[in-house]
């Protein structure tokens, strides 16, 4: 795609996890522990969630659900109150951080996790991709990790065996459940019955997925790809369709806007918490699509 990029909202220490809601866009400032609702007009609004805040979803009452990932919880936001829905801490590796979730319409949440101190793995093996090639990383050694389903506040593993589990989305039948595995460099696809996460298919990418927008009318998502800053198309066979390039690395993304063809991108110069706080650069970029989220 030629179409440039314009920014919407800047000023922030590293957005991730956005969601178009309710006719605004909402994502985290994760490392300020912040939740920002930001209108189409650019301007914003905060919700402070403690424990690093990842990602969201709406219960049917309205309420939002959202990940404090360091505290390995998920919290609920309601009337202007927040509190714990479920506590995390004793399932999974309680070593390392939950990270990204989705909704499904019967109040369910699919949460990933860590599985892995992030920044140190990184430290130690993204340096080699220069050398070796991206697919690298597909190979490094990397304790697998788990997506659970919490469902009235109690979790239980849903699937097991992915490489740092990231950005998710749900089809809007229902019946598709897909996750990003980041150091995978693929994604996984589930049959979703009832809760229930069935007949994986990986689909290989060639690039590391981040974060995932909600998927489009022909049942496409857009995925983040943060190495390569980069975003792109993916389609329902798992073929890039197209590819927007960005001017910093683009950690997540989605589809929105008032008539649904708007891709919002989360670009920064980092993820390292020790120096988004001071840098302040991450930002909202946008740019027309063709083919507008499903509905």
């Amino acid at each position: 795609m030629t179409q440039p990029m314009k920014t919407l909202v800047g000023g922030f220490a590293f957005l991730e996890c956005p969601r178009w809601h309710d006719g605004k866009l909402w994502m985290v400032d994760m490392h300020r522990d912040l939740v920002v609702v930001v209108s189409e007009d650019g301007s914003t609004e905060e919700i402070t969630v403690p424990g690093r805040p990842g990602g969201m979803g709406w219960f049917q009452d309205g309420s939002l659900a959202v990940a404090a990932t360091q505290n390995r919880k998920i919290m609920r936001y309601h009337d202007g109150e927040l509190s714990t829905y479920c506590d995390m801490s004793d399932i999974g590796d309680s070593e390392h951080e939950i990270n990204d979730l989705v909704m499904d319409a019967n109040d369910r949440c699919y949460v990933g996790e860590f599985g892995v101190d992030v920044h140190a793995w990184m430290a130690e093996n993204v340096p080699k991709v220069e050398e070796h090639g991206i697919a690298i990383l597909a190979e490094a050694p990397l304790d697998e990790a788990d997506v659970f389903l919490v469902e009235n506040g109690q979790a239980t593993v849903a699937a097991s065996g992915l490489r740092f589990p990231n950005g998710a989305a749900i089809s809007v039948d229902q019946t598709r459940y897909v996750v990003a595995e980041t150091f995978g460099l693929r994604l996984s696809e589930y049959k979703l019955i009832d809760g229930v996460l069935s007949d994986r298919r990986i689909i290989d990418l060639g690039f590391g997925p981040d974060g995932i927008s909600r998927m489009d009318e022909q049942g496409g998502i857009w995925l983040s790809d943060p190495m390569g800053s980069k975003v792109h198309r993916v389609d329902a066979t798992g073929a890039i369709t197209d590819t927007v390039e960005c001017d910093l690395p683009a950690y997540a993304c989605e589809i929105g806007g008032s008539d649904g063809h708007t891709l919002f991108v989360c670009l920064a110069s980092s993820a390292d918490p020790n120096l988004t706080v001071n840098t302040r650069d991450a930002r909202i970029d946008t740019v027309q699509i063709g083919i507008p989220a499903a509905h």
